[in-house]
């Protein structure tokens, strides 16, 4: 049995099913929600953001893209933006969720894929980037790097991942189309000591995106902001609470 304020969550992109779970406002009817997306490949899966938005009364899902962590299907960077449109898709249709609150918070790549997916969908009222990766093509990963990643994707090859991210074309740069999410709000978050991602992928989408964005850089944070949870749960609560 389930428990009330969370359930599991399954839908379908491109005939894959993706898999995640959905925590659930206390509150009855249909509440705003945020999609956490996470990053490559996911080992930290922010259920703490998930579980601080259920208690301001929100709704939050976390779901597995193609390829990993069961979802069914290939991995390929390419394909994860379509994967939150359908995710998108998926949610309207549910009787929890208010449709006209759909907000995007994505950490590493998953930061990229909210920029991206926002930028071109309207039915994402604002965004949040942690330590998002800005430019894929000009994001430096060795293969060594790669092989410690890859246990965790469907049929893929260090090799062929560290490709996918060279090979990156125009439209998969969140640095090249966030300007098309202003008006709706934008925050952008990231710690200066993130040896992953550097500071300067969040520097430059502030850069782009125009008057819509808020950049805050924590000190001391590294890429998952690993002993700063705290301060980055309560500035996202702040934020949220104003929208």
């Amino acid at each position: 049995m389930m428990e009330p304020g969370l359930e599991g969550f399954r839908f379908f992109s491109d005939g894959h099913a993706l898999i995640g779970r959905l925590w659930l406002a206390q509150a009855a009817g249909r509440q705003p929600t945020a999609v956490v997306l996470h990053g490559l490949p996911g080992i930290e899966q922010n259920h703490d953001i998930a579980l601080a938005l259920r208690a301001m009364g929100w709704n939050s899902l976390i779901f597995h893209y193609r390829g990993c962590w069961g979802s069914s299907g290939r991995y390929a960077i390419q394909t994860i933006p379509r994967d939150v449109g359908h995710a998108l898709d998926a949610l309207e249709q549910h009787p929890r969720v208010d449709s006209e609150r759909l907000i995007l918070i994505g950490h590493s790549l998953g930061g990229w894929a909210a920029v991206l997916v926002a930028a071109d969908d309207p039915r994402v009222r604002a965004v949040v980037s942690i330590a998002g990766v800005s430019d894929p093509a000009g994001w430096q990963m060795p293969v060594e790097y790669a092989a410690g990643i890859t246990p965790w994707l469907t049929d893929l090859s260090p090799e062929a991942l560290v490709a996918q991210f060279s090979e990156a074309g125009e439209t998969m740069r969140p640095v090249a189309v966030v300007d098309r999410i202003a008006p709706r709000p934008l925050l952008i978050l990231h710690g200066n000591a993130d040896t992953a991602v550097s500071v300067s992928h969040s520097e430059r989408l502030a850069a782009g995106a125009g008057d819509n964005s808020e950049l805050v850089i924590f000190p001391d944070a590294d890429h998952g902001f690993s002993w700063h949870r705290p301060d980055l749960i309560d500035h996202l609560r702040r934020w949220v609470s104003a929208l």
